[in-house]
């Protein structure tokens, strides 16, 4: 079986990273990049080291989409800025590939994004959401069907980085996550909140998102939305009625985790410690002084560092090409990744009205 990989970027070299970690040389890999000169390994240039990644990882280079696919791939990671997803995702399509596209699948909704469904469905299509792949998830999924949580009043789930440091081998103002025409923006970038969310909680009724003014997003030089508050509504027998979105490129303390509140327990995931802790109500205690506590219950749920759901995601979805047989988790089909597109849809068309944007008036009108 033969990998292509569109686009040697930091998600595309981590992708060759792991399928060679994992698979060595049993997979040819062939990568298009069209951009002449030596494409350098991201990895060592935090360290000051100059490094060709097509020689380091043994892999084939291509300049023109022709010679890429006359190595007839049989699998295509599509790894570039997200303006080109549907673009490169029907080009591999025509080429009857195994698609693994990149998150989110589009950055806004075009026709090219709805006609996907047109592939052969004996070939698979997965989108890069690989926070399906933590066992964390699934364990407070597994605690709100249980009704642990009794009745859950609200849900806040925060990112926060600043994107000046995220990479700090390039200037962040020339990258697709701080350029609008690429597909960028904190809203596109951040959508794997927007997928848990749906996992967690469903597809909401209404969305309002409004941008966060301050002196560091006006500082960021960037001509894309850099930190927002989103709020999703749900109406009708809710799993929680408000979900809240907190999501900053302009913040230096990085911060990452959700919060439950539910009249039961709470619960906070913290993505960066790896932990998910909860608090029972019922064992609230007072002391003579009348201050209250409560027990802190750490959930012994495996952790995962980052690149492990990377690992994961990449051999979930080799295993599904090759075996023709369902991957255990439940991985982020077409469906899915249009469903994280039309919610982004409905948030864009709130920072631009001011107004609150119903859901099914996005969905009615693909």
């Amino acid at each position: 079986m033969t990998i292509g990989v569109v686009g040697l970027g930091s998600i595309g070299q981590r992708h060759i990273r792991n399928l060679v970690d994992l698979r060595g040389t049993r997979h040819p890999i062939v990568a298009y990049a069209p951009t002449p000169g030596v494409v350098y390994d991201r990895r060592a240039l935090i360290g000051g080291q100059l490094v060709d990644f097509v020689k380091a990882y043994g892999i084939a280079r291509c300049e023109t989409e022709s010679d890429l696919f006359a190595y007839r791939p049989d699998v295509l990671l599509v790894c570039t800025p997200t303006s080109h997803h549907v673009e490169w995702a029907h080009k591999g399509l025509d080429h009857g590939c195994h698609l693994l596209i990149e998150k989110p699948l589009a950055h806004r909704l075009t026709d090219g994004l709805y006609s996907l469904d047109r592939w052969d469905k004996t070939r698979h299509l997965h989108v890069g959401y690989q926070l399906r792949y933590h066992p964390q998830l699934w364990a407070i999924r597994q605690m709100i069907r249980q009704g642990r949580f009794g009745r859950i009043l609200s849900a806040d789930l925060v990112w926060h980085e600043y994107l000046p440091e995220t990479h700090p081998w390039e200037d962040y103002r020339t990258r697709y996550a701080a350029t609008q025409s690429l597909g960028g923006g904190v809203l596109a970038c951040y959508s794997h909140e927007f997928d848990y969310a749906t996992i967690l909680f469903g597809v909401p009724d209404q969305v309002i998102a409004s941008p966060q003014i301050g002196d560091e997003v006006l500082m960021l030089e960037t001509d894309v939305e850099t930190a927002v508050t989103v709020s999703w509504r749900y109406d009708q027998a809710p799993v929680c009625e408000r979900v809240f979105f907190d999501l900053s490129f302009a913040h230096r303390e990085p911060v990452r985790h959700l919060v439950l509140h539910g009249t039961r327990c709470s619960v906070l995931w913290d993505l960066l410690t790896n932990t998910v802790t909860t608090s029972e109500y019922s064992r609230m205690t007072w002391d003579d002084a009348g201050k209250q506590s409560r027990p802190i219950e750490q959930i012994e749920v495996s952790p995962m560092d980052r690149n492990q759901l990377f690992v994961l995601e990449i051999e979930a979805f080799v295993q599904h090409c090759e075996s023709n047989v369902e991957p255990d988790l439940e991985y982020a089909a077409l469906d899915d990744g249009i469903t994280v597109c039309e919610e982004l849809e409905a948030m864009h068309q709130s920072l631009l009205t001011g107004e609150a944007i119903e859901m099914e008036v996005i969905s009615g009108s693909a």
